[in-house]
């Protein structure tokens, strides 16, 4: 620190470079956020023009709206699932299943057991097997849930 323009350990021409050049890249920074919000709002204005367009056509807004955001959830989800490993995955559908998470998609709607009649479901509980047996067999015929062995 040889420098004769050092003022308590920091030489104030430096310092005052790098606070310059800081300000000038937060600037830069903002600038370019005003003119991506600009670009942004034009944008939203198109895409609301073509929501009016569709409503004009007999599309009902509300419900077109709402088709909108569901598509773009569910590429959400997708590419949510695509970038876990396959052993996460099954795990993932493994702890939804058992939230009940998956009985409004098609494929919870597959696999959940139609409705039908539990009579002789119900009179295996009053076989030969343990009463506390026979009806942890019932509840699995009535979930339609088989046991892995």
């Amino acid at each position: 620190m040889g420098s004769a323009n050092i003022t308590n350990g920091f030489d104030p021409e430096l310092t005052s470079r790098f606070v310059s050049d800081i300000e000038r890249l937060e600037d830069e920074m903002l600038s370019k956020k005003g003119e991506y919000m600009a670009w942004c709002q034009r944008q939203r204005e198109l895409i609301n023009g073509h929501i009016d367009r569709a409503k004009d056509a007999g599309i009902p807004k509300r419900p077109f709206k709402a088709a909108l955001k569901l598509r773009k959830m569910e590429r959400k989800h997708q590419a949510t699932r695509d970038e876990m490993e396959e052993a996460d995955l099954e795990t993932v559908d493994m702890i939804r299943a058992a939230l009940g998470d998956l009985a409004d998609t098609p494929l919870g709607q597959a696999a959940a057991p139609a409705k039908r009649d539990t009579t002789a479901i119900d009179s295996l509980a009053l076989g030969d097997a343990p009463v506390n047996q026979a009806e942890e067999n019932a509840k699995k015929l009535r979930s339609g849930i088989k046991a892995v062995k």
